[in-house]
């Protein structure tokens, strides 16, 4: 691709973005640094090195690279998740509006809108583990048992990490001593 495009800073972008998804994290991080060099004011590659930025917690660095980063796509959820890192809430729930993520109901379970988060939990189409014990949380924050242990079934089943961190997770404190989620979480 970019021998073929190679002053097209779109294919350094998405090479990255597939670096990023694969996990390698320096090398997605070679490749928007050089869509910047093709077009130093491309919007698409400073939100992707915000989020490197944020993944490694440099929030910093992150709110620098957003702020040149106006018209790009998912901004919004990118101011988001640089919000709720800073433990600024409601501005995250503006920032992702009506986004259906798992970090948008998130926002929304720290303001204490369980009603809007589990909206949003219900509506994302192809939900995963996180998506599983975020409605867990929601569950336990409501007195509602049954869901504690149907949704946190479900996460471990799609991650079996999640069984360690529900066994430690403050959220679920009020339920290690029943026998039911001992069972889940052992």
């Amino acid at each position: 691709i970019t021998a073929n495009y190679s002053q097209d800073y779109r294919a350094w972008n998405n090479i990255g973005t597939n670096f990023y998804r694969a996990g390698e994290l320096d090398k997605a991080m070679q490749a928007y640094n050089r869509a910047l060099q093709v077009k130093s004011e491309a919007p698409e590659a400073h939100v992707n090195l915000a989020l490197l930025a944020l993944n490694k917690n440099e929030t910093g660095q992150a709110e620098e690279l957003l702020g040149r980063a106006s018209g790009a796509k998912n901004l919004e959820q990118a101011m988001g998740l640089l919000y709720l890192k800073n433990g600024e809430y409601a501005k995250a729930v503006q920032a992702f509006g009506d986004v259906k993520s798992n970090n948008a109901a998130l926002a929304q379970i720290l303001t204490n809108n369980y009603n809007r988060a589990s909206e949003i939990l219900n509506d994302i189409k192809n939900p995963d583990a996180t998506t599983a014990y975020l409605s867990a949380i929601i569950a336990a924050r409501t007195n509602n048992f049954n869901d504690v242990t149907a949704n946190l079934a479900t996460a471990i089943e799609h991650n079996s990490a999640m069984k360690m961190q529900a066994a430690t997770d403050l959220e679920f404190a009020k339920y290690r001593s029943n026998p039911a989620f001992q069972s889940l979480v052992k």
